[in-house]
C-alpha cells in the first residue's frame, strides 16, 4: 500500500487537530466559563482538561493496541462518533449551565480521542512510503499544534470581537464533522484490517466468542510489545511532553516574579505573544526537521532535541521579555526535534505492532502532560524547573542506551 501514496492522504491530518483545539479553546474563557456555571474559583474550570487528559493518555493505550487487532477505520469511526456525541454534551452543560456534566463531556472527549489519535498514527505510518514518513511524523505534529493555536485564537476572536464565547461550542461539533468527512475520504480504499500476529486455535460462531477472542489479542498484542525499547521511547515522551508543558503552565507566575514593576495586562500580553511564536515554531520546523530524518538519525536528532531542552535551567533567571522568548524558543525548537524523531523509531520498531507503539508512545506522553499540574501545586517554581532538568539528562542517558542497543 505504502508504494502508492495518494495526496488526499495529508486529509487524515486533521482529525489530529481535534483534540488539541477542543480543549486549548476554554483555556481563553476561563473566567466566562467560571461565572457561566458559578463557581468560586476558576481552578474548578481548569480540572476539565484534566478530565479529558487522564483517560485520553490511558485508554488509548488499549485502543491502540486493538486497532491492530481489528480494522483500524472502524476505531477511529467509533472514536470519532463518541466525541462527536462528547462536544454536543459540552454545548449542552455550557447551555443549561451544568458544571458536572461539563466534566463528564469532557471525560468522553478523552476517551474518543484516545480511540482517533494513536490509530490516526499508526494508519500514516502504513500508507506513508519510507521516504515520506520522517516528513508525515513532522506533518502530525504540525497538525497538532495548529489545532493548539487555532482553539485559542478561535476562542478569543469570539469572546473578544464578535462578542459570544458560546459560539466555539458550536462551532466545535461541525469542524468534527468536516474531520471525520475528510478521514473517511481519505481512507475509502486502503485495506487498514488488523495483523495477524495471534492466531486463534478455536473457531466458532458465538459472536460474543469472537470479541473475548479479540480482546484477548489485543492483551497479548500489547504485552509482546511492551518492549525496553519501547518504554524507554514511552519515558522519552514522558520526560518532552513534561517539560514543554512545564513552561507553558509556570510562564506567568515566572514571568511575573522575575520582571520588576510589570502590571497584569502586560503579563498577559508577554505569554500571549510567547505561546504564539511557540506554536508557530511547532507548526514550521516539525515538518522540516521530519524530513531531516532521512539524513540524520532518529537517535541523535532526540539528542540535540534534549540538549536545547536543558535550557530550562535559565528560567528562574529571565529578567525581560527577549530573555523569556530566547528561553521559550530554544525549548520548543528542542521538542520540535524530538517528536518525529520519537514516533519514527517507535514505528520502525515493529510495523505489524504501529498501533500498539503508538498508543505507547501517546499515553506515556500525556501522562506527562497530566502530571505537571500536580507536581505543580506539591512543590511550586523553581523547584519544578530542577525536575525538568534532571528528567532531560535522564532523557539523554536513555537516548545514550537505546544507540548501544542497537
Amino acid at each position: 500500500m505504502e508504494e502508492h501514496f495518494e495526496k488526499k492522504y495529508y486529509l487524515i491530518l486533521f482529525s489530529s487537530m481535534l483534540g488539541p483545539l477542543s480543549t486549548n479553546a476554554i483555556i481563553p474563557i476561563f473566567n466566562l466559563l467560571k461565572e457561566n456555571f458559578l463557581l468560586e474559583e476558576v481552578s474548578l474550570i481548569s480540572l476539565a482538561i484534566s478530565f479529558y487528559i487522564f483517560p485520553f493518555s490511558i485508554l488509548q493505550l488499549f485502543a491502540g493496541t486493538f486497532s491492530d487487532i481489528v480494522d483500524k477505520r472502524s476505531v477511529v469511526s467509533l472514536g470519532f462518533i463518541i466525541f462527536l456525541f462528547s462536544l454536543v454534551l459540552v454545548l449542552v452543560s455550557v447551555l443549561i449551565k451544568n458544571y458536572f456534566l461539563f466534566l463528564t463531556s469532557f471525560l468522553l472527549l478523552g476517551l474518543g480521542f484516545s480511540m482517533i489519535n494513536p490509530t490516526i498514527l499508526a494508519i500514516l505510518n502504513l500508507i506513508t512510503p519510507t521516504r515520506k514518513k520522517g516528513l508525515m511524523m513532522g506533518l502530525y505534529n504540525s497538525s497538532a499544534a495548529i489545532g493548539v493555536s487555532l482553539g485559542a485564537i478561535i476562542s478569543g476572536v469570539f469572546a473578544n470581537i464578535l462578542g459570544e464565547w458560546r459560539f466555539i461550542f458550536f462551532l466545535n461539533p461541525i469542524l468534527t464533522i468536516f474531520a471525520f468527512t475528510f478521514f473517511m475520504l481519505a481512507t475509502k480504499n486502503c485495506e487498514l484490517g488488523g495483523s495477524k500476529t495471534h492466531e486463534f486455535n478455536i473457531i466458532t460462531n458465538n459472536v460474543r466468542h469472537e470479541q473475548n477472542s479479540k480482546f484477548r489479542a489485543a492483551y497479548l498484542q500489547l504485552k509482546d510489545n511492551l518492549t525496553s525499547k519501547i518504554i524507554i521511547l514511552g519515558l522519552i515522551g514522558f520526560f518532552t511532553f513534561f517539560c514543554v508543558i512545564t513552561l507553558t503552565n509556570t510562564l506567568m507566575e515566572q514571568i511575573g516574579k522575575s520582571i520588576e514593576n510589570i502590571s497584569d495586562q502586560e503579563i498577559i500580553s508577554i505569554v500571549s505573544t510567547i505561546l504564539t511564536v511557540n506554536g508557530f515554531i511547532s507548526i514550521i520546523l516539525s515538518p522540516i526537521t521530519g524530513d531531516l530524518l532521512k539524513k540524520i538519525s532518529p537517535l541523535k536528532m532526540m539528542l540535540s532535541g534534549f540538549i536545547l531542552m536543558l535550557s530550562t535551567i535559565f528560567l528562574p533567571h529571565g529578567k525581560s521579555f527577549l530573555h523569556y522568548i530566547l528561553i521559550s524558543g530554544m525549548i520548543y525548537v528542542g521538542s520540535a526535534m524530538i517528536w518525529p524523531a520519537l514516533f519514527k523509531q517507535a514505528m520502525d520498531l515493529n510495523r505489524e505492532a504501529s498501533g500498539t507503539n503508538s498508543a505507547i508512545i501517546n499515553s506515556a506522553s500525556f501522562l506527562g502532560y497530566a502530571s505537571v499540574g500536580i507536581i505543580y501545586v506539591l512543590i511550586g517554581i523553581p523547584l519544578i524547573f530542577y525536575v525538568v532538568i534532571g528528567l532531560n539528562l535522564f532523557g539523554i542517558f536513555l537516548i545514550v542506551l537505546l544507540k548501544k542497543k542497537e
